[in-house]
């Protein structure tokens, strides 16, 4: 799961996999320990997704989701329209190494824009996703 101001409201929201049904689910904080589910969510994704990571992908100042979908061998990339909810990328999902299970996000090659290192637990490899 991830904790983030998804909304821009000022209050912590909460993005979760939900591995059974292949879905991700957006939860907005009310800002008294109450979270209602987002318009649109829960967000279909790939097969059994088990991890999440967040950040600005495309330096709009907005945050997107990344999701490890370990049953498919890709990552969907859900790009943050700035209220809550969130659109799929072009080119997504994304093909990365066998049973893709944890994410990582960082400039990996001093470009100034965020990448993705995806640990794959099924051929154990690092897939590294950067921009240019």
């Amino acid at each position: 799961m991830v904790v983030a101001d998804l909304n821009g409201d000022g209050k912590l929201d909460v993005a979760v996999t939900n591995y059974e049904s292949n879905s991700v689910s957006v939860l907005l904080g009310n800002g008294d320990g109450t979270f209602t589910e987002a318009l649109g969510s829960p967000i279909p994704v790939g097969t059994a997704p088990i991890a999440i990571a967040l950040g600005d992908f495309t330096g709009s100042g907005k945050l997107s989701l990344a999701i490890a979908n370990h049953g498919d061998n890709n990552l969907t990339l859900l790009l943050g329209n700035g209220d809550g909810t969130f659109t799929g990328a072009p080119g997504s999902p994304i093909p990365v190494g066998k049973g893709p299970a944890a994410l990582a996000v960082a400039d990996f090659n001093g470009s100034g824009r965020l990448g993705l290192a995806v640990s794959n637990s099924g051929d154990f490899t690092v897939s590294i996703l950067v921009q240019q």
